[in-house]
């Protein structure tokens, strides 16, 4: 049995270890040794500018990650939002100015539709129901893309149009009011304010161009733009309870869509034109 000691490179006088090796030794009583110095590699450095890319890859990484949560926290995160019901008395006939509005014909009906507000600013959503010969319909106003669209859910279709500031108020005047309604403080009457639209060809080919909320609504159906015919410019509305309205029964409509925002209630007549 032979006997190896390996020494320390260093210098210092204990071996590293004592290796065992069987040999052939020439007399039995003989035993070899040998003493083996062994040269332990020394640790690589690493380059400098490999640290410095390393770094920097896991700098943005982590910019990339807070970025990535930020978009999916306001794309996907929960808005603030108020969800209730809302009633509002309309006069719905047409009357001529001076006409006394108590006369059989200036009757008040009841419009009472689903309402969705982001209390965060952002959109309006309202859902109507079918009724005096106005189709079945999905309102989304897009306070920051100025736009609002409607969903003919009775022909399944969309309109998008520009939004009307004027007689739609922000999504938090419009939860004030509603509020009102339901502590019972207010009790909202409005006239219809009627505007004849067109449809502009050919369809908009992506609705994701919209805006993430107007596309979650018109996603899958035919959407087209909005242009004015013509507004209700005579309609005025003198002191007191009186209001000229033009006599639009002979208009046709392809799709008429009326809705409640918080001011009035307004009523959209879309037409497609020459077929």
């Amino acid at each position: 049995m032979g006997k190896i000691t390996l020494a320390n490179p260093s210098g210092q006088k204990d071996p590293i270890k004592d290796v065992k090796i069987p040999m052939k030794p020439a007399d039995d009583d003989d035993v070899e040794t040998a003493t083996v110095a062994v040269t332990q590699p020394m640790p690589r450095r690493r380059n400098g500018c490999t640290s410095c890319i390393m770094a920097l890859i896991c700098m943005l990484l982590v910019i990339g990650g807070i970025a990535g949560g930020l978009f999916l926290y306001r794309h996907f995160g929960r808005h603030r939002k108020f969800v209730g019901r809302c009633g509002v008395r309309y006069n719905s006939h047409y009357y001529n100015r001076g006409q006394d509005p108590t006369t059989p014909r200036a009757q008040w009906a009841m419009l009472e539709e689903d309402v969705e507000v982001d209390l965060d600013g952002e959109y309006e959503r309202i859902e109507v129901p079918d009724f005096d010969k106005c189709n079945h319909a999905t309102v989304l106003h897009d306070f920051r893309r100025q736009l609002t669209a409607f969903k003919d859910w009775d022909h399944m279709r969309c309109f998008v149009m520009a939004l009307n500031e004027s007689a739609v108020p922000p999504p938090r005047s419009l939860f004030d009011l509603l509020m009102r309604v339901k502590d019972g403080s207010f009790m909202p009457q409005a006239y219809v304010n009627r505007e004849v639209m067109r449809v502009v060809q050919p369809p908009i080919a992506d609705t994701a161009q919209l805006g993430q909320y107007i596309h979650a609504v018109c996603r899958g159906v035919d959407t087209y733009r909005l242009t004015s015919i013509r507004k209700n410019d005579e309609d005025l509305r003198p002191e007191g309870h009186y209001l000229a309205k033009r006599d639009t029964s002979e208009e046709e409509c392809d799709s008429k869509i009326r809705f409640f925002s918080g001011k009035e209630v307004s009523e959209v007549c879309v037409q497609f034109g020459e077929k």
